[in-house]
C-alpha cells in the first residue's frame, strides 16, 4: 500500500488504541492481569485492522487512478467519473483530462464505478465530495434496447452502492451523442436547454434555432430528446423495489458523425418516427469538443471537499463512545464513594462522644 494511504490508516489506528487504553487503565475497575490481556488483544486487533485496510486497498487499486493521482491530490474543482460507451478518441492522452473548470476521469465499464470511488475514498477522502458521474451513451452503437436498459440498471445499482459507501448521492449526468445534422453540445438543466458551441458563449436553444439553417435540425434534435427521456431517464427513474430511482442532474447531447453500424437503436427509432435516415458524408469528421465542458460549471456549486472520510467518522464515534463510557463509570464510582462516605459518617455519628 502507498505511503499516502498507510500513514493515515496507522494514525487512525494509533489514536483508537490510545483512546481504548485510556478508558481501560484509568476508568474500568479491573485487575492488572485482565487489563494486560485486554491491552494485548487491542494491539492485535489494531494490527489486523491496518493489515485488512492494506489488503483492501491493494484489491481495489486501479491503474487509471494511479496515473491520475497527481492531479486528484490538489484539485478543488469537480471530478467527473466517465463511464459507459467510450470511443478510443475520448481519452487519447491518458485516463485523466484536466481543464480549468474541472477534471474528467475515465472509468470505462459501469460496473467499476464503486471500486473507483472506493479507491478515491481510501487515497483522497477529502475529494469524495467533488465526485460526480457521467454516463455516456452512443445509441448508434447499440442494436438491442434491452441490453442498453440492462446497463442503465447496473448504473442504478452502482449509484446505490456508492451512496452506501460515501453516505450521500453523487450527481449523475446523462451524455448522449447521435448521428444526424451536426450540432453543438446542448445542455439541459431543469427545463431550459442551452446550446454551448466550442469557443463561443452559450445561447438559448430557441435563439440558436433562429440562426441560419439550424431549424432544419429540429426534428432530429426533438427525437433525440425523446429518446433520452423515454429510454435513458425512464430506466433510471422508474419504480424498482430493489434499487431507488436515480434522477439525472443534467443532460448533455449533440448530433454529429457517430455512425458505427446500422441498423441501430437510434436509426430504427428515428426512421420509424420521422422517416429520416442519415449516412456518413465523404470527408465528414468527428465534431470538435469531445467533452461537454459546460457541465463542469453546473457541477461546481455542488462540488466541495469533505471533512474527513468514513474512517475519520468511525474514529470520532469511537472517541465519543469511550468518553461517554468514562463519564458513566466516573458517575458510578462517585455514587459508590458518596455512599461509602455516608455510611462511614453514620457509623461515626452513632458512636457516643463519651465512649
Amino acid at each position: 500500500m502507498r505511503g499516502s494511504v498507510i500513514i493515515p490508516v496507522a494514525l487512525h489506528a494509533l489514536v483508537a488504541v490510545a483512546t481504548l487504553l485510556w478508558l481501560l487503565w484509568y476508568f474500568i475497575p479491573a485487575g492488572n492481569v485482565f487489563n494486560g490481556l485486554v491491552t494485548l488483544l487491542i494491539f492485535l486487533l489494531a494490527g489486523w485492522a491496518v493489515f485488512k485496510n492494506s489488503r483492501s486497498e491493494d484489491a481495489t487499486s486501479d491503474v487509471t487512478l494511479t496515473d491520475a493521482e497527481p492531479a486528484l491530490s490538489d484539485t478543488r474543482d469537480p471530478v467527473v467519473l466517465v463511464c459507459g460507451d467510450m470511443p478510443e478518441a475520448l481519452f487519447q492522452e491518458g485516463p485523466l483530462r484536466k481543464t480549468a473548470r474541472g477534471c474528467w476521469l475515465r472509468v470505462g465499464d459501469v460496473s467499476r464505478l464503486t471500486d473507483v470511488v472506493r479507491s478515491i475514498q481510501t487515497q483522497f477522502p477529502r475529494q469524495v465530495g467533488q465526485l460526480s458521474v457521467m454516463y455516456r451513451c452512443l445509441p448508434d452503437c447499440h442494436h438491442d434496447e434491452a441490453v442498453l436498459r440492462f446497463t442503465l440498471k447496473t448504473l442504478r445499482q452502482q449509484c446505490n452502492q456508492i451512496k452506501s459507501l460515501t453516505g450521500f448521492t453523487l450527481p449523475v449526468v446523462l451524455c448522449a451523442e447521435f448521428s444526424g445534422p451536426e450540432t453543438p453540445w446542448i445542455i439541459v438543466r431543469g427545463d431550459r436547454p442551452v446550446v454551448c458551441p466550442v469557443n463561443h458563449s452559450p445561447q438559448a436553444f430557441t435563439d440558436w434555432l433562429q440562426v441560419e439553417a439550424n431549424i432544419l435540425a429540429l426534428p432530429a434534435v426533438s427525437e433525440a430528446f425523446s429518446f433520452i427521456r423515454n429510454t435513458l431517464a425512464d430506466e433510471l427513474e422508474k419504480a424498482d423495489r430493489l434499487t431507488p430511482p436515480v434522477r439525472a442532474f443534467s443532460v448533455a447531447m449533440r448530433l454529429g458523425a457517430v455512425l458505427p453500424g446500422t441498423p441501430s437503436v437510434w436509426s430504427d427509432r428515428l426512421c420509424s418516427r420521422t422517416c429520416l435516415q442519415f449516412s456518413r458524408k465523404p470527408g465528414q469528421t468527428v465534431p470538435a469538443g469531445m467533452f461537454p465542458d459546460a457541465v463542469l460549471s453546473l457541477l461546481a456549486p455542488f462540488a466541495s471537499t469533505v471533512q474527513g472520510g468514513q474512517r475519520t467518522r468511525c474514529l470520532i464515534l469511537l472517541i465519543w463512545l469511550c468518553v461517554l463510557t468514562a463519564l458513566g463509570i466516573s458517575a458510578l464510582n462517585n455514587r459508590d464513594l458518596i455512599r461509602q462516605v455516608s455510611t462511614d459518617l453514620q457509623r461515626w455519628n452513632a458512636v457516643p462522644m463519651d465512649h
